[in-house]
């Protein structure tokens, strides 16, 4: 009795110290995953257990908190995270099911969550738009090739924001500069740009005509 009272202060210290030090966005993976296991009507301590589970679980989570940083970062400039509003889509060719849109008096912006299929696997990214012209490109994902694939992607990062948005994209001489050599991942992302680019230009002039009147 006497050693569990001498060592009890320490173990307290400890955990104590542990939980606290436990990173915000691990914290915040973890409370995501509760809720929605919660809405599926599961118990999340009836699956800890549960061999891999939990892991996926939090990795997709993880994931998702990624991509809101990086939808926050894009839009840093233009509004809080509270004025991000998400929708679903369909856009088939980008195989894009939601965006995250900003609409202000100085600003309308919209984010497009996006995935196609190249030469080694998927190539997830985000592309964005602001105040009809483009915003950025954001890499999320892929496997491409350093010589080619990434080549292309990394060309697109730093130049997206150079082309015109009234041009269609796939016929862009810019646009191609930009994947010169490296036809299989530029026409699979600039097919999937190409029909966000006409779902934002369709929003951005209606409102803006609606916002004229």
């Amino acid at each position: 009795f006497i050693s569990f009272l001498m060592a009890l202060p320490i173990l307290y210290t400890n955990i104590t110290d542990g939980l606290l030090s436990v990173p915000k966005p691990m914290l915040d993976a973890a409370k995501i995953y509760e809720e929605k296991m919660a809405e599926k009507g599961v118990d999340v301590m009836t699956i800890i257990a549960g061999s891999g589970a939990l892991e996926q679980e939090l990795k997709e989570h993880q994931k998702e908190l990624e991509i809101r940083a990086h939808i926050q970062e894009i839009f840093i400039d233009y509004a809080s995270s509270h004025d991000f509003m998400e929708e679903e889509v369909d856009i088939k060719e980008a195989r894009c099911t939601r965006k995250f849109t900003v609409e202000n008096e100085q600003f309308k912006g919209t984010a497009y969550i996006c995935a196609v299929n190249s030469n080694n696997g998927d190539i997830e990214f985000i592309i964005a738009f602001g105040n009809g012209n483009y915003l950025s490109y954001t890499n999320i994902a892929n496997n491409e090739s350093e010589s080619y694939g990434k080549r292309a992607i990394n060309n697109i990062i730093e130049g997206i924001q150079k082309i015109n948005i009234e041009n269609d994209l796939l016929t862009s001489n810019e646009f191609k500069n930009l994947v010169l050599g490296c036809s299989v991942t530029g026409n699979a992302i600039g097919s999937a740009i190409e029909a966000c680019r006409q779902d934002y230009l369709s929003w951005y002039y209606n409102t803006k005509y609606i916002t004229m009147q």
